[in-house]
């Protein structure tokens, strides 16, 4: 027969953690005040938006696909997956583009690289060969880190073009293209 616990407030007898026994499950609660690890907290999307046009090849270049989240914990990871089309254009032999994802935290690192390299050799990336002029594809990523903070996040896609012989730009998509940018907060 289960039973009803009703109390006002509930403090421990000494420290700041609330067990939960091995094999036991929380159910109900508002994870505004009661967190288990794993348990998402919040989930931030965005879509939509206007197009980048990148120009300038060897250059890390912000896409308007970026998004803002606000950890409530600092202990809690932080899922951040997107979707990138993109256009490459080009008349070269070989014509390269990638993307990358960097965050820049609020008052404090700006501009971090958190998925793909940080350079252009290995980037993850479109390719184009034999004189292709353009080039579509969808660039998908996602990264699951810890930036150990409650100050305001912000995720934003970078996309670059490789100086190849030949290539004019790339084209990162917004809106009605499938461009999607998502960030999920857990708790640990």
């Amino acid at each position: 027969m289960a039973s009803t616990l009703k109390i006002n407030n509930l403090d421990t007898a000494s420290g700041t953690t609330i067990t939960i026994p091995t094999g036991k499950t929380l159910v109900g609660t508002d994870t505004g005040t009661l967190r288990s690890p794993g348990t998402p907290i919040q989930i931030v999307t965005a879509t939509g938006g206007g197009d980048t046009t990148i120009s300038t090849g060897n250059t890390w270049t912000n896409s308007s696909l970026q998004i803002t989240i606000t950890p409530k914990l600092a202990s809690s990871k932080i899922h951040v997956m997107f979707t990138q089309p993109v256009r490459l254009y080009g008349t070269g032999s070989v014509t390269r583009g990638g993307v990358r994802l960097i965050r820049n935290i609020s008052g404090g690192a700006q501009g971090q690289n958190v998925w793909n390299t940080g350079d252009l050799v290995e980037m993850f990336q479109i390719r184009g060969t034999s004189g292709t002029i353009e080039h579509s594809a969808p660039l998908v990523g996602m990264v699951l880190e810890h930036p150990n903070t409650t100050s305001a996040i912000t995720y934003i896609v970078q996309g670059l073009y490789y100086p190849d012989s030949g290539t004019g730009q790339i084209l990162m998509w917004r809106g009605s293209f499938g461009s999607e940018i998502q960030a999920i907060e857990y708790a640990q």
